[in-house]
């Protein structure tokens, strides 16, 4: 992987980890979990989540050689993958983004509720443009089932560890708030065997692709040594989970290593993806 592909990969997680977070803390907030005062302190909370999407924005701004061309990408939406993808992005920020500036003011309940609904939906259209942009026909190692898979687990895992140290820095504990909180242990903990599943698969597929001039399977020789590392790094994150949840270990210090360690895990995954990029043709 060259450096050329750094911005895209701290966005693709961050932002994934982001839009994961916001599930499960949007799901909390109007579920009321944890009760009243837990709730408004969650929603902003949440601010969290938009330092991530707009650390990942900025990183991916770079990637266009300059911050200045962003605006370009919205030349053709409706059209272009990329284009929707700048276009949602910037809305699931504006819902989001309102809402918790409501939430500060202590203004307008329902329509926080409303803009909380709304964001979930633009999350998923996000997170669908995203995954579009790397179905290339042209990038057979891309294009195929792992690629969404792969991004929706970033999401879930990711996004369960975010979520989980903004629980934690809220009051959304799990004596007051077992059911949100088992539903996030739950998904991390498929996730990560979905993560696997994925995993397995890829390699399984790498030997079957190749062009006139190369080997799918040469692409990373360091494949196994960097998925075993982030596998153990992934499974120390679960278990410390299961592990909180378990024992309603509510310190947001022990969530804040395991969303280093989720974090960290998928970053290298993601630089394994990119890793394997080839073309059909000779380039």
């Amino acid at each position: 992987m060259g450096w050329n592909e750094w911005p895209l990969m701290i966005f693709t997680v961050l932002a994934q980890c982001a839009i994961g977070a916001y599930w499960f803390c949007a799901v909390a907030v109007l579920a009321n979990a944890g009760g009243e005062h837990a709730s408004r302190r969650l929603e902003k909370m949440m601010l969290l989540i938009w330092v991530f999407v707009g650390i990942g924005f900025l990183c991916s701004a770079f990637h266009l050689g300059s911050p200045f061309r962003a605006g370009n990408a919205l030349i053709r939406v409706g059209q272009a993958p990329l284009s929707n993808e700048s276009l949602f992005g910037p809305l699931f920020i504006a819902c989001g983004g309102l809402a918790w500036l409501l939430a500060v003011w202590s203004k307008a309940p329902g329509l926080r509720k409303l803009l909380l609904a709304a964001g979930l939906v633009v999350s998923v259209i996000f997170l669908w443009a995203m995954t579009s942009f790397y179905m290339m026909s042209t990038v057979p190692t891309w294009d195929n089932w792992t690629t969404p898979f792969a991004f929706v687990t970033t999401a879930l895992l990711g996004g369960a560890a975010l979520a989980n140290v903004l629980f934690k820095m809220a009051g959304v504990s799990v004596a007051s708030a077992r059911g949100i909180n088992f539903l996030l242990v739950t998904v991390a903990c498929i996730a990560i065997v979905l993560a696997a599943v994925i995993t397995i698969n890829v390699a399984a597929m790498l030997p079957h692709i190749h062009s006139s001039i190369q080997a799918a399977s040469e692409l990373s020789p360091d494949m196994a040594m960097l998925q075993t590392w982030r596998f153990i790094l992934l499974a120390l994150g679960v278990g410390i989970l299961v592990s909180q949840f378990v024992k309603k270990n509510n310190a947001p210090v022990v969530a804040i290593v395991v969303l280093c360690l989720m974090v960290v895990g998928e970053g290298i995954g993601r630089g394994v993806f990119y890793a394997l990029y080839m073309t059909v043709g000779l380039v």
